[in-house]
């Protein structure tokens, strides 16, 4: 949709993204396409049950030609920049307050029966980011699974604090755990 009305194709929302997002927030390294900063800068995925010359790992670093912009997944960034991005989301920086109201509000809730919802405690997404609710506030987040490369990302407007990580490897969720354990309801 955001293609169509900008009168370009997927590829071109690449553009777009870093004329109204990256360059505004100065967040530096936030690219959905594939481009030479990328491939000077990717690191290597390590997952312990598949070998790294399989098309996942070194063989394939930089064919991925970045055709598809993919919004959900395709995000190619470091930690930094994206707390950069996080940190907007806190102070309301760079997006009209109503965009903020919506990417924030819980768009889709969850039936009771929903396993994140029973497991996790998620109740819902709002545009982009998964909505959990706690007695420190809302936590909105976002995690990655390529299986070689984790990530996971929260923040809680209402405490003003939030956290990123980025993992090269299949060992995140171990983590994840470890992180729960320690701070426990601010997770």
């Amino acid at each position: 949709m955001v293609a169509k009305i900008n009168g370009t194709d997927l590829n071109g929302l690449d553009e777009i993204f870093q004329k109204e997002v990256t360059k505004p927030l100065k967040a530096g390294t936030l690219y959905y396409n594939w481009n030479d900063d990328i491939k000077k800068h990717k690191v290597y995925g390590h997952n312990a049950d598949v070998p790294t010359d399989n098309g996942l790992g070194p063989s394939a670093l930089g064919t991925w030609d970045g055709k598809l912009f993919g919004a959900a997944g395709s995000l190619h960034t470091n930690a930094i920049s994206y707390a950069i991005f996080l940190c907007a989301m806190l102070k309301k920086e760079g997006l009209k307050k109503s965009s903020f109201k919506e990417m924030l509000k819980e768009q889709v809730h969850f039936k009771d029966d929903n396993i994140l919802k029973l497991e996790v405690g998620q109740t819902g997404w709002g545009l982009g980011f998964a909505q959990k609710p706690t007695t420190n506030g809302m936590i909105h987040l976002h995690t990655g699974n390529n299986h070689d490369f984790q990530a996971y990302a929260m923040f809680v407007p209402e405490k003003q604090y939030g956290f990123v990580f980025f993992t090269n490897s299949d060992k995140a969720q171990s983590f994840v755990m470890e992180i729960g354990r320690i701070i426990k309801e601010q997770f």
